[in-house]
């Protein structure tokens, strides 16, 4: 009977959430309304499930709660090789910003 009253619960709720959205300011949410009657939906199900099964007393099973998925840790992604080499570095008389440079440094 515990999945029963629960369910009388939850459509207490949802209905209370439905009409306290109409009562809002800012108007009447759908996204929201469509998740609480969702759930009141599911609610109902369950029992009008019980109750039927309580009328032509049939024991009810109920499933097990899925498990959650397991966590698979992965490797971090290998770090990337540079697009250059270290090795290559400009000598004073190849580079051009030092070649403007040294016009300023020019005495005249």
């Amino acid at each position: 009977m515990t999945m029963a009253t629960d369910a009388q619960r939850l459509i207490s709720i949802s209905l209370t959430k439905i009409a306290q959205s109409r009562a809002q300011r800012g108007g009447v949410s759908l996204h929201k309304n469509l998740l609480v009657a969702t759930v009141l939906q599911k609610a109902r199900y369950i029992f009008m499930e019980e109750a039927y099964h309580m009328v032509h007393s049939q024991p009810m099973e109920y499933p097990p709660p899925p498990m959650p998925p397991a966590v698979v840790e992965e490797p971090p992604p290998p770090t990337p090789t540079p697009y250059y080499e270290d090795s290559l570095t400009l000598t004073s008389h190849e580079d051009p910003v030092q070649e403007e440079l040294g016009f300023f440094h020019t005495k005249f």
